[in-house]
């Protein structure tokens, strides 16, 4: 009987032994082990996809926007961006006598490219800004004086006008982004705009404040 019982327990050890070396060394039978896949699953936790949503003061914005960024695949120096865009311009000459202006709504798209180790890099980026630009000249009753200094008055209607905008930019400066959570962008931004028959060229700053996010 002892011997038996000692045959059973040299069984017991022998048969645990071997399903834990089993265990360990193979893969479960439900799913397929593949070194690329783990490999390439790695990749993706060291190189995220940078996604981030910003606000924007200035450079392509005008004056204010909001602007979603995405690298094109993890790891990969190059993505895009999208927002709208909003400014509000008055003419100065304009505001004192009739509150005249125009407002500007568009929507930058650019295509950029962030370089740098860590959490700091350099973008640069090349991107189009379409909009809707609607200007304003307020009506009201005027004063002048004629040739003779004999004072006149000479009434006008407020009138309104839309007309379609274009804009070709760049994007040159700093960008500061982690994984996840806070992101920082300040720099210039070149521009070419074309409204009606102007053509303008500008240079304007630009700083940005937003979140990462996987």
């Amino acid at each position: 009987m002892k011997r038996i019982l000692s045959y059973f327990g040299c069984l017991c050890v022998a048969v645990s032994a071997w399903a834990t070396g089993t265990t360990s060394d193979e893969c479960p039978r439900s799913t397929e082990c593949n070194g690329s896949d783990i490999q390439l699953t790695a990749d993706q936790e060291i190189k995220p996809v940078y996604r981030n949503i910003y606000g924007e003061l200035f450079g392509a914005s005008n004056l204010i926007g909001v602007h979603y960024d995405q690298r094109f695949r993890p790891g990969s120096k190059w993505g895009f961006r999208a927002g709208i865009g909003y400014s509000l311009n008055v003419n100065i000459a304009m505001a004192l006598y009739n509150g005249g202006g125009y407002n500007t709504i568009s929507a930058p798209f650019a295509v950029n490219g962030i370089f740098g180790k860590r959490h700091s890099y350099f973008e640069a980026g090349f991107g189009v800004s379409p909009g809707i630009a609607v200007s304003y000249h307020g009506g009201g009753t005027y004063y002048y004086y004629d040739r003779e200094g004999a004072l006149v008055s000479q009434k006008y209607k407020s009138t309104t006008h839309t007309a379609f905008s274009f804009k070709t930019f760049f994007d040159f400066g700093y960008r500061y982004q982690k994984p996840k959570g806070f992101m920082f962008r300040v720099g210039i931004t070149p521009a070419v705009s074309w409204y009606r028959d102007m053509c303008v060229l500008t240079i304007s700053p630009y700083v940005s404040f937003g979140y990462t996010f996987k």
